[in-house]
């Protein structure tokens, strides 16, 4: 898995290249999974957009991701990103949902053939 570094500044981690990118994520923060789609994605971070009928999670929360990236995006089938990371940001939105910015504290890519398998094996969330 790729880890950042806990010592980087704020500043370094807005100069990661975002990318907008609107793809379905669900985020499991103990024993309770959030569904949502992306807005942004960089190494370092993602903004989730949660819907209203989701509890939201608090600024701090530990969680886990995974985000499914479609074919047009990625290769000629899906990819995967899975990883932890920790909310910095929640912020209520128009239309009753919620933005969450999830700091990326380590994350994989898998493709849909490592993902259908690592299901097989653990469960996940798509």
């Amino acid at each position: 898995m790729n880890r950042q570094d806990p010592e980087e500044t704020l500043c370094d981690r807005r100069t990661s290249a975002r990318f907008i990118i609107q793809a379905p994520a669900v985020a499991t923060i103990g024993g309770r999974e959030i569904w949502a789609f992306t807005k942004e994605i960089s190494t370092r971070a993602v903004y989730l957009r949660v819907g209203g009928e989701e509890e939201k999670p608090s600024v701090g929360e530990l969680l886990e991701f995974e985000i499914k990236i479609p074919p047009t995006m990625s290769f000629s089938k899906p990819c995967f990103i899975k990883g932890r990371g920790r909310s910095i940001r929640v912020e209520d939105l128009e239309g009753y949902e919620t933005g969450v910015v999830v700091e990326i504290l380590e994350y994989e890519i898998e493709t849909q053939d490592m993902h259908q398998s690592a299901c097989r094996r653990n469960g996940c969330g798509f």
